[in-house]
């Protein structure tokens, strides 16, 4: 993973902390959205990724592992979707741009869309982060009132 690209997308691509990728990270560490693909923006690569460092903490409960290298990825994960998360103007955090790889939709014009606001799958990731950032840091003791926060999100 390259971190310090997805670094330099949050922030450049989207004022946030943290990192982020999109839909095609490549060998050379490119986090930016790529090609002409509507999936090409989809922010949610990193966050999706780091998920694989809580499934192998899981897997053997190592806990120099989980402080050492899942940990400090799911929280840099999860900081960027919180700064992401916006108001939708009617009290609710929505995710903008989003897509779902599986669905599209047409307007009432016949046009056919597939980016959106707020894809399901997008939430279905931040809620799987937000609750492993908050299990590991109850494990390693740490961070607990950021972790309270992502309880907020």
């Amino acid at each position: 993973m390259s971190l310090a690209s997805g670094r330099r997308t949050a922030r450049e691509m989207y004022g946030c902390g943290g990192f982020c990728f999109h839909h095609n990270l490549d060998a050379w560490g490119d986090t930016a959205p790529v090609d002409y693909a509507y999936c090409g923006v989809w922010p949610m690569g990193g966050a999706w990724l780091s998920l694989h460092f809580w499934e192998h903490y899981r897997f053997g409960l190592d806990r120099e592992f989980l402080r050492k290298e899942a940990y400090p990825v799911m929280k840099e994960a999860a900081e960027f979707l919180a700064d992401f998360l916006i108001d939708d103007g009617h009290g609710h955090l929505v995710t903008n741009p989003s897509y779902s790889p599986e669905n599209s939709y047409r307007l009432p014009d016949g046009t056919v869309g597939q980016q959106t606001v707020g894809a399901t799958m997008d939430y279905e990731i931040i809620r799987a982060l937000f609750s492993a950032c908050t299990q590991a840091s109850e494990i390693l003791g740490v961070d607990a009132d950021f972790a309270r926060g992502w309880l907020r999100s």
